[in-house]
């Protein structure tokens, strides 16, 4: 079975060309993603809000930012269930693994609101003080996070071309 082309002529930065791709198959679950394109997809909002949360402290010290968290969440979980079943196909496996992925960030989503009813101020713990369930639910997302980075299945993939450039020659 042929391995993914890791040499130093074609890496990330390579895959970084491609990440506008993935925005533009933002809700599309068809085709294949990199590992860079699905971890890049919640990394690129952080970033921005990141960036905007700075600024704001530094321009506008009284607005309240928090109150934003949950738009800010949503556009984080949103393209997270159509990369990762993209992803799934890229390994060679059904998009239909990806089910528990979209359940968890729903689970995810439904936190920040539960926090954002709460009110500026306070907090709500999802899971109460139920830590089976708060280790078994970082386990199953850890689970997943080590899935989509097995290695690319490119002989006999049915889902499509490879979405990795070719290799350069030098």
């Amino acid at each position: 079975m042929p391995t993914a082309d890791l040499s130093a002529r074609r890496g990330c930065f390579a895959d970084l060309a491609t990440s506008w791709r993935g925005l533009r198959r933002f809700f599309d679950p068809r085709g294949r993603a990199s590992r860079t394109e699905l971890f890049l997809l919640p990394a690129l909002p952080v970033a921005v809000v990141a960036l905007a949360f700075a600024l704001y402290g530094l321009f506008a010290p009284t607005f309240r930012f928090g109150e934003w968290g949950g738009l800010v969440s949503a556009l984080v979980f949103v393209p997270i269930p159509a990369a990762a079943a993209r992803r799934f196909h890229d390994i060679g496996k059904s998009g239909w693994f990806a089910l528990p992925v979209l359940i968890m960030c729903a689970v995810g989503l439904w936190d920040v609101w539960k926090d954002w009813e709460a009110g500026p101020y306070a907090s709500h713990d999802l899971w109460g003080t139920n830590i089976i369930a708060e280790v078994g639910f970082a386990g199953l997302c850890l689970f997943y996070v080590a899935v989509l980075l097995q290695p690319p299945r490119d002989e006999g993939n049915p889902y499509g071309p490879n979405p990795r450039p070719a290799p350069k020659v030098i």
